[in-house]
C-alpha cells in the first residue's frame, strides 16, 4: 500500500472534485504534499530560495514534499476555480522554505498529494441516485384540511 495517494486520482475514485477532496482535507487539517516522482534521482526545475536576499536556483530530489500552510491554502483557492497550476507554491525541505517558481502545465511528474490514512479520514462519497427511475414507493401524506 502506497503512503500517499495522488489528490486527483482521489477525487475520480470518489467522484468529486479536486477542490472538495482537498478543501475536506484541510479542514481536518491533514497536510497537502508535492510529490516530485521523476525518474531521475535529482529534478531541476525552476525553483526560488532566498539565500542572503538572493534568489538561487535549487535542485529538488525525488520525493514528497510538505506544503507550506499557506501554500495549502492558496492551492485549495485555486482548485476552486479549476486552477491545476502548482506554479508559485511553496514547500518545506527540512527547516527551509522553496517556492516552486515554473511548472509546465504537461509536466506530471509534479503533484498534489495526501497521506493515505489521512485519505481514510474523509466520509464516505455521497451515493449519487440517477434519473427518476426509484424502485421505492414514495408514500404521500393527505393533508385533511
Amino acid at each position: 500500500m502506497t503512503k500517499y495517494l495522488n489528490l486527483e486520482e482521489v477525487s475520480l475514485k470518489r467522484g468529486e472534485t479536486p477542490f472538495k477532496v482537498a478543501r475536506m482535507l484541510t479542514r481536518k487539517e491533514c497536510k497537502l504534499f508535492l510529490d516530485f516522482r521523476e525518474d531521475n534521482e535529482l529534478l531541476l526545475c525552476i525553483t526560488e530560495k532566498m539565500i542572503e536576499g538572493n534568489y538561487h536556483l535549487f535542485q529538488v530530489k525525488k520525493g514528497t514534499y510538505p506544503m507550506s500552510l499557506k501554500s495549502q491554502h492558496e492551492c485549495v483557492r485555486r482548485l476552486s476555480n479549476t486552477n491545476f497550476d502548482l506554479s508559485g507554491l511553496s514547500f518545506m525541505v527540512g527547516k527551509d522554505e522553496i517556492r516552486l517558481r515554473s511548472v509546465d502545465d504537461e509536466d506530471r511528474s509534479v503533484c498534489v498529494v495526501a497521506h493515505t490514512k489521512d485519505v481514510a479520514k474523509l466520509p464516505p462519497p455521497p451515493i449519487h441516485m440517477g434519473g427518476g427511475n426509484c424502485d421505492r414507493r414514495v408514500s404521500i401524506r393527505k393533508n385533511k384540511f
